[in-house]
């Protein structure tokens, strides 16, 4: 398995997303819920079936942000009956300075809390509960979320 060419965050934001009618009459709204983020695609969960090499218009609302974020053109890459995944194809210069501002921070943000993961880890005296769980997250269909939670409590031995 390759590595990925760009930093992917676990983080659940809500989306809208437009599907062309194959007449080209007409788009569908719908709605669905991010499960990873990155520079040049995602990860979404929805109740929307749709087909590998689907073209879409998606509209992120990314926490803490007065604006959606507008991608003109994505192309399904994968799917499955409730997730499928997205590249961007297509996004104006300042949706892509905002995209790549926020997935940044948020891959820092990981990086740190996951350095502090592991000195709690090594830190067996401490009794702490910390959570690596992104803020902004929400949840799929049927109640529970894209990823679940780790919670790690260290007790004294």
């Amino acid at each position: 398995m390759g590595s990925r060419k760009h930093a992917r965050v676990g983080i659940d934001c809500p989306l809208s997303f437009a599907t062309e009618e194959p007449s080209g009459r007409g788009a569908t709204e719908e709605k669905g819920t991010t499960c990873n983020l990155s520079w040049n695609g995602c990860a979404i969960l929805s109740g929307t079936r749709v087909e590998k090499g689907s073209y879409l218009k998606l509209k992120i609302a990314l926490p803490g942000h007065d604006s959606e974020l507008d991608i003109d053109l994505a192309k399904v890459r994968w799917a499955s009956p409730h997730r499928f995944g997205v590249e961007f194809l297509v996004l104006n210069p300042q949706e892509q300075a905002r995209l790549r501002g926020f997935v940044t921070s948020r891959h820092d943000n990981e990086r740190v809390a996951s350095l502090a993961k592991a000195t709690l880890t090594l830190s067996p005296s401490l009794d702490v509960e910390s959570s690596v769980r992104q803020p902004g997250s929400g949840t799929k269909p049927g109640g529970s979320s894209c990823y679940s939670s780790v919670t790690k409590t260290a007790k004294d031995s």
